[in-house]
């Protein structure tokens, strides 16, 4: 396990522990309903080798696959995006496409150049002139999406406006720094009108798309999601145009929760570019304890992968090997992952459950309250199995079919269990397990999405 993974685990391991009194029952409220989940998802770029039937199977399909239902793809500054049967593909298997733009034009920038920075001091923004200009490029994109057979879900004007590839010396691709104000001025007066004259108002306008939530303490003044989407946000003229508010994790905050009322909060992007690529089930379990905590603690109601393809990469960074698509090695994350967006679908609901109901274990739980289908996510951190109790408030279904990934199973159906009202399941160690099942009687719903703020100490 290497440093990134360590500091991740303990981070939400302490913040787990500190919100339980240790009980050893984890007690599910179906009557007690929060945010209305959206869905989970990972990245296409334009780089990326168009899918193959089998990855589009496997990755976007809920039956065949892990069912992811979020598809983010990237479009470059010169307009270039992935490949279109790619996201017809996924589409047709449940995905929602959406769009984000990693740089205006050279032509809209200040700097003459889709990079951010080309010399290592000169910054690009999209300049104040361009803002009519670029709003129709955007909405001119959603078009030619459509035109394709892709009808977009939504889009991102900038993609880490608070980044600068190039900047100090770091690795220089297509981008631009925006300040809240700019998006304030560009959403309200510019990309939000043309939208609605074209028609578009159905299609979500996403941002800020943050690089992380808090100030990026290695570039002075960079401002973080709260500096960015709050001077949209605070207006009610910007804010009636905005679909969704969304940040990258990673900078692994330890407090997040939504600060609007907007319904819709996602997390876009999250990797783990510094270290070497790790298959493990380690490498694993802190990515299914992120989602744990971004679900159940920050209310989010997306969470997204950054990119499904990284092939011949040497960084921790894709959801297949460096060498390419295989079943027989996938890292152990994108099954993890898949214990999420397989069982749990857009338009389910958060239900309450003890987090931690003892040392090393925690539990969400999610409901589709039409059909009475469920879902229950247990991650067990500890070295061994352990025994874990659920008790089951207002339903009661007949049996739980656990689906486990660990070091010995890939996301592996196994045996149902008797339930009722409650039941007991052996956890093994270092292992994510999703119980599903349908609800025998269940009870009224309490008011949804309720919102929670973590405080830690």
């Amino acid at each position: 396990m290497n440093l990134s993974q360590i500091v991740k685990r303990t981070l939400f391991l302490l913040v787990f522990l500190s919100l339980s009194a240790q009980a050893q029952t984890a007690t599910i409220q179906w009557g007690t309903s929060y945010q209305t989940i959206d869905g989970f998802g990972a990245a296409m770029t334009e780089w990326n080798n168009p899918f193959s039937a089998a990855e589009l199977d496997f990755f976007c399909s809920p039956t065949s696959g892990i069912g992811l239902s979020l598809l983010r793809v990237e479009v470059n500054g010169s307009g270039s995006y992935p490949n279109v049967a790619s996201m017809q593909g996924c589409a047709s298997r449940g995905a929602s496409v959406w769009a984000m733009s990693l740089s205006p034009p050279a032509s809209m920038k200040t700097n003459g150049s889709t990079i951010c920075s080309t010399n290592g001091s000169t910054i690009g923004y999209l300049a104040s002139s361009s803002y009519p200009a670029f709003a129709t490029y955007l909405s001119n994109l959603i078009t030619t999406f459509k035109n394709n057979g892709v009808n977009l879900y939504g889009i991102s004007p900038q993609n880490e406006p608070d980044y600068c590839p190039g900047l100090n010396g770091t690795y220089a691709y297509d981008g631009a720094i925006w300040t809240g104000a700019d998006f304030q001025s560009f959403i309200e007066s510019n990309l939000g009108p043309t939208m609605a004259a074209n028609g578009q108002s159905g299609v979500k306008i996403i941002f800020p798309e943050s690089a992380t939530w808090l100030a990026q303490s290695y570039e002075s003044g960079t401002p973080g999601y709260s500096a960015l989407s709050s001077p949209c946000m605070s207006d009610a003229g910007c804010a009636n145009y905005v679909g969704v508010t969304a940040w990258h994790d990673y900078d692994d905050a330890s407090v997040i929760s939504n600060p609007y009322s907007l319904s819709h909060f996602w997390e876009t992007e999250d990797s783990d570019p510094n270290n070497p690529y790790d298959s493990s089930m380690e490498d694993a379990l802190t990515w299914a304890n992120l989602i744990q905590s971004r679900m159940a603690q920050a209310n989010a109601t997306a969470w997204h992968w950054w990119v499904i393809q990284f092939v011949g990469a040497t960084s921790n960074e894709g959801l297949e090997d460096p060498s390419g698509f295989s079943l027989s090695n996938l890292p152990k994350r994108t099954y993890a992952i898949g214990n999420f967006s397989k069982f749990i679908r857009p338009g389910w609901v958060r239900i309450s459950a003890t987090l931690s109901p003892q040392s090393g274990v925690t539990v969400s739980a999610y409901k589709d309250s039409s059909s009475g289908q469920f879902a229950i996510v247990a991650i067990n951190q500890n070295g061994s199995s352990v025994a874990q109790e659920f008790v089951l408030n207002a339903f009661s279904p007949a049996t739980v079919t656990p689906w486990i990934t660990s070091a010995n199973l890939s996301l592996a159906e196994e045996p149902s269990v008797a339930a009722g009202g409650s039941f007991t399941y052996t956890l093994p160690a270092e292992s994510v397990t999703t119980f599903v099942g349908v609800a025998g009687t269940a009870g009224p719903d309490a008011p949804a999405d309720l919102k929670a703020t973590l405080t830690t100490h």
